[in-house]
């Protein structure tokens, strides 16, 4: 969860922040209040510029770490990793940000040598000159080699891949505030799948994500728009995360047993026995059982259908 942070009138004279670009500056601040109260911030830069940049679609990743490698370069992050996952130390994160009450360490403590790493000027002097020379020497080929192997997952749903047929969804996740029926919902695919759980090892992103487009589903005054629906969906994964959910023993339950457990919901609506833990998650998932219980049986002969996805591509304690 971002964070309220200091900016003190130094942060604009500061003359190593003057020697890289604006928005390398812009994403420094991001990274503060995205960072724990410690001065560390997950790295995984798909998840950063999602948190820093949710609306600017246009932004590339590969543009996205230039940034973070301007800021890396004058010594004012310091990336490391634990576990196969990349963090970013942020140099003197305590010495500026005041934490009064600070929250409990939610990002693992970066080694000694990052923390008590020096840098010397005449090193920043190198890098700088680096930084100039690489920006000189991109050529137009090199850019458009980036762009196509850049797995762009927040900008899919923006942009008219013309060049070739784009690929089936796996999901659809309904919006609100469109007018345009083309963009009434945000499709996942394949590798958005592939990409997130990456940045969330921790839990089944594909079970996951069946539960967000059901909990959408039954919500819909809760929808969410366009602009807003790439945050909702980071915030049910590192929800999802923190809570745990990753330390459970998956199961895959066939169709029969599905049937049973839905006879049971059924029992359930009329006011009859009680659901098992698990089932009663997947309804709770789906609007409850008073939400259930008011809908015409048409309809709930249609979320019967969402119930049996749920039921057998989920987890168990």
């Amino acid at each position: 969860m971002a964070r309220s942070r200091i900016i003190k009138p130094e942060f604009f004279n500061d003359e190593k922040l003057a020697k890289i670009s604006r928005d390398a500056r812009l994403v420094f601040v991001g990274l503060w209040v995205n960072s724990d109260d410690y001065g560390v911030v997950k790295g995984h830069p798909a998840w950063l510029r999602s948190m820093i940049f949710p609306y600017e679609y246009e932004i590339k990743i590969n543009q996205f770490e230039k940034w973070l490698e301007e800021l890396s370069n004058i010594g004012m992050i310091r990336r490391f990793q634990h576990n196969d996952e990349t963090y970013y130390y942020i140099v003197n994160f305590l010495k500026f940000q005041k934490i009064q009450k600070p929250s409990k360490q939610r990002n693992p403590e970066p080694p000694e040598e990052i923390k008590n790493l020096k840098f010397s000027e005449k090193k920043l002097e190198k890098n700088k000159k680096n930084i100039k020379n690489s920006d000189e020497t991109e050529t137009e080929t090199e850019t458009e080699t980036e762009t196509e192997t850049e797995i762009n997952i927040f900008a899919r749903n923006e942009k008219n891949h013309s060049e070739q047929p784009p690929a089936k969804p796996l999901f659809e996740i309904p919006l609100v505030g469109t007018k345009d029926k083309h963009k009434s919902t945000h499709k996942i695919y394949p590798e958005d799948i592939n990409t997130w759980q990456e940045l969330y090892p921790g839990i089944d992103v594909e079970k996951e994500i069946r539960k967000l487009v059901a909990w959408n589903i039954a919500n819909p005054t809760r929808r969410k728009t366009p602009n807003g629906i790439n945050r909702h969906i980071n915030s049910w994964l590192a929800k999802a995360q923190d809570s745990g959910n990753g330390n459970r023993k998956h199961k895959i339950h066939t169709r029969a047993e599905a049937e049973e457990a839905w006879k049971k919901v059924m029992l359930k609506i009329r006011g009859h026995g009680e659901l098992d833990p698990y089932t009663k998650d997947i309804i709770e998932t789906m609007g409850g059982i008073s939400s259930l219980g008011k809908m015409t049986e048409k309809e709930i002969n249609f979320r019967r259908n969402d119930f049996f996805k749920l039921y057998e591509q989920g987890v168990e304690k």
